[in-house]
């Protein structure tokens, strides 16, 4: 029993770490824009909202951000710089790709995320030395 909670809390606490990342398209194989305009939309539609993506734009210019919005029209998307934050419109006519990137975690997460486990172990490792010596 104690073995299977550890083992779930190990789970549910690395399963960020397991989003799979979407490989960037081949720029010969990129069709015209008439073609490209729904195929970007609809992938950004897929995306789910708050996901981090990659822009590449036409004009050559590249970011990430958080994904706010994805309408007919648009894209919203968040990004973060210090202690600015600023949400982008961006028309699909500007995109030449988006795909969602599966960002490397911040240290304070990962060092939560082991504090936790580790936590947790401890307190099943010291209540099963209760329950064996009362």
């Amino acid at each position: 029993m104690i073995l299977r909670v550890m083992l779930l809390v190990v789970g549910v606490s690395l399963s960020p770490a397991l989003n799979a990342q979407q490989p960037d398209p081949d720029p010969a194989s990129v069709p015209s824009e008439s073609a490209q305009q729904p195929s970007t939309r609809s992938l950004a539609r897929q995306i789910p909202r708050g996901s981090t993506v990659a822009i590449r734009m036409r004009n050559g210019e590249t970011f990430r951000g958080r994904l706010v919005e994805a309408t007919d029209d648009l894209l919203v998307v968040q990004s973060i710089r210090g202690d600015v934050i600023t949400n982008r419109e961006i028309q699909f006519a500007d995109v030449l790709s988006i795909q969602a990137v599966s960002g490397k975690p911040s240290r304070a997460g990962t060092v939560m995320r082991y504090l936790l486990v580790g936590t947790l172990g401890g307190a099943v490792g010291v209540g099963e030395l209760a329950r064996q010596n009362p």
